[in-house]
């Protein structure tokens, strides 16, 4: 895959004064321009802006635009007004999860679908079908994510608006630059043509000094996204990308309330409705220790009950959490259980500590910074 740069690199860059980098989504981005638990914390306490110009966007155009989404997505976005989006999922044959994101209404014929990691040739091929065009908009729309409670501040003092509901999206005209402004993730996120990217950066920057605000990098973007237990294609599971594939199970993984049982066209809708009965649910894990503990079993009186997936520490919660899948009649919340730490720096043996189920969210999105000791 060719390593691009996005178009907001130019001030990223100088900023990045450490030189910490990541290759992420086909882009090289900053992981860091600091301190990563610093910036995370920052996004909780006032407001933090992150290049999110690697996320996969996709348009779907044509009379029957409605009719392909319903199809696709297991939710039925055919029902959205323009300027509304929802949360969705999709599935492939067998009911298994081949992805999660949103999906916007534009105009009466136009969809925009927005994810961590895109599906572009199958949706394309689904598009076909219904004689709908499928459009990758990455190369011709960049974006900047604004994070935290003085997130929507930071907007109106840049002259930009943050009148903007919840799953919302909506064009802006911003001193003769046509954006479009969403609320999808953990705050907003402003879209510009590439042209417009470095004076987009600064009108934030400049509105945001009243605010403290700085740029975070990826690094506290994944922690915003465990403290919020969203699992990630690529990251927590594999996605179902083979028709043929029988796992994950979309309820094991906690997106269940992205799946609309009453919306009968969706694909997968009846292996899914039919299938074999999760073993697992997602949990959240309070770990008693400062270090991440990835992919590592966890045990309760003797037994193996779960495995950990994504880990990190949580600058907001002073300790290291974890998303976890437990076996379901062992998913107790409050429930004490304990894991195995390797050695490491500064650790010479293998270490068993404590740790709690919780449900999730850890944190909720844009919430303050909670301490929990």
């Amino acid at each position: 895959m060719t390593l691009r740069t996005t178009p907001f690199h130019a001030r990223a860059a100088p900023a990045n004064r450490g030189s910490a980098w990541r290759r992420h989504g086909g882009f090289t981005l900053a992981n860091a321009y600091g301190d990563p638990e610093a910036e995370a914390l920052a996004a909780r306490a006032g407001a933090a802006m992150a290049d999110v110009s690697w996320r996969s966007r996709l348009l779907l155009e044509g009379a029957r635009a409605g009719d392909c989404a319903s199809r696709l997505f297991t939710r039925d976005a055919a029902q959205l007004l323009p300027g509304e989006s929802m949360e969705t999922a999709w599935l492939n044959d067998e009911g298994a999860l081949r992805g999660t994101g949103i999906v916007a209404r534009l105009t009466t014929y136009s969809y925009l679908v927005a994810a961590t990691q895109g599906d572009f040739d199958w949706i394309t091929r689904a598009a076909r079908l219904f004689d709908v065009s499928c459009h990758d908009v990455a190369a011709a729309q960049c974006g900047l994510a604004l994070v935290g409670p003085c997130a929507a501040s930071v907007l109106a003092a840049a002259g930009i608006g943050a009148h903007l509901s919840p799953l919302g999206v909506a064009p802006r005209n911003w001193h003769g630059r046509k954006l479009l402004l969403s609320r999808w993730w953990h705050g907003y996120e402003i879209w510009c043509a590439p042209h417009d990217a470095l004076t987009l950066w600064d009108g934030l920057v400049q509105a945001g000094g009243a605010y403290a605000m700085a740029p975070i990098g990826l690094s506290a973007m994944d922690v915003l996204d465990l403290e919020c237990g969203i699992p990630a294609s690529g990251r927590d599971f594999a996605p179902a990308r083979d028709q043929d594939a029988k796992k994950p199970l979309p309820r094991m993984l906690g997106v269940a309330p992205l799946i609309d049982e009453k919306h009968v066209q969706f694909n997968g809708r009846s292996a899914h409705i039919g299938g074999p009965y999760e073993q697992c649910s997602l949990m959240g894990l309070e770990i008693e220790s400062q270090c991440p503990a990835p992919h590592t079993p966890i045990e309760a009186g003797g037994r193996t009950i779960g495995r950990t997936l994504h880990s990190a520490y949580s600058p907001a919660l002073r300790r290291a959490i974890a998303l976890a899948l437990i076996d379901v009649s062992e998913a107790l919340p409050a429930r004490s259980v304990s894991l195995t730490l390797p050695p490491a720096r500064g650790r010479g043996a293998f270490s068993c500590v404590d740790a709690t189920l919780v449900r999730l969210p850890f944190l909720p999105i844009a919430a303050p910074i909670f301490v929990q000791d």
